[in-house]
């Protein structure tokens, strides 16, 4: 008799689990979906948009445990010795404490780019262009959902000069430039 299940079939039903989950709160959303003033998405906005990456997330580990020729072509890339072991894990451990340190002075919008692409790199990763794409698609992905579709306010900084330069990307991503 087996009793440790095979990977393949533990993520399968943790990855239905997340979207399970993910799909109860959404449910649930509905009980505190109450309008706020001055902002057109209400309450339970914020809470959905993270329950619908949470949907997401499970979506992906689902797709990872059915189609192994993914997983196929994720191992024979890294076969080529195109990416190094973290080096680093002193600086793993001590970037979010910087970033968090230094946030409210130079801004949210001039930190995290910079956050993204050393967590990049202190992982091992060192291909200039999938160190720039990465952190250029997270990057753009959060100040889609958290500037233009929460309108969340997020620290613009205080120091003369970079408050008004993460002002200006603020307005220019609200205004959808």
């Amino acid at each position: 008799m087996q009793t440790i299940a095979p990977t393949k079939n533990r993520e399968l039903v943790q990855g239905c689990f997340w979207i399970a989950l993910a799909l109860l709160g959404f449910v649930l959303s509905f009980g505190f979906d109450e309008p706020i003033p001055n902002y057109r998405y209400g309450a339970a906005s914020w809470p959905r948009a993270l329950l619908a990456l949470l949907a997401l997330l499970g979506v992906c580990q689902v797709l990872w445990a059915v189609a192994p020729d993914i997983r196929r072509r994720i191992d024979d890339s890294q076969e080529e010795g195109s990416t190094a072991p973290a080096q680093f894990p002193f600086l793993i451990g001590s970037l979010p404490v910087v970033y968090i340190a230094t946030v409210s002075y130079v801004g949210f919008y001039l930190a995290t780019p910079f956050l993204l692409l050393a967590c990049l790199f202190a992982l091992g990763e060192r291909r200039p262009l999938r160190l720039t794409l990465v952190t250029a698609a997270i990057y753009g992905f959060i100040l889609l959902v958290f500037g233009r579709l929460l309108y969340l306010p997020l620290p613009v900084g205080n120091l003369p000069g970079f408050y008004e330069i993460n002002n200006w990307i603020l307005i220019g991503v609200r205004a959808g430039v």
